[in-house]
């Protein structure tokens, strides 16, 4: 991670991850009943974009640049895609790199360091 970044706690994480869970499934019901191609993009991709931002803000971890910036972006445009983001658990994987990503990072320079 670059210097003033922070780290995402167990907690948050596992929020984001719930976070990602109930949106990703509320897209998939809305999209089942054609109703996702208004509501996806313009009530829930924005209100779990508001809600990821506001947890990584809090804990120093800029979502859009950075070292997350790419899966930050993809997260954002998979979910921007008409009718994919109710099939794409964009926002669940996304909580599930941001868990994942630091600890595999320091696993591997852990045992490039030797």
């Amino acid at each position: 991670m670059k210097e003033g970044e922070g780290t995402l706690s167990v907690g948050g994480g596992i929020f984001l991850l719930f976070v990602g869970i109930i949106i990703d499934l509320l897209q998939f019901g809305c999209s089942l009943i054609l109703i996702g191609f208004i509501v996806n993009p313009f009530i829930l991709t924005p209100l779990a974009w508001f809600i990821f931002w506001l947890v990584l803000h809090h804990y120093d971890i800029p979502m859009l640049s950075g070292k997350r910036a790419f899966a930050g972006w993809l997260a954002v445009l998979a979910e921007l895609i008409p009718e994919a983001d109710g099939f794409v658990p964009g926002w669940t994987v996304y909580a599930i790199y941001l868990m994942v990503a630091p600890k595999v990072s320091s696993f591997v320079q852990s045992i490039l360091s030797r």
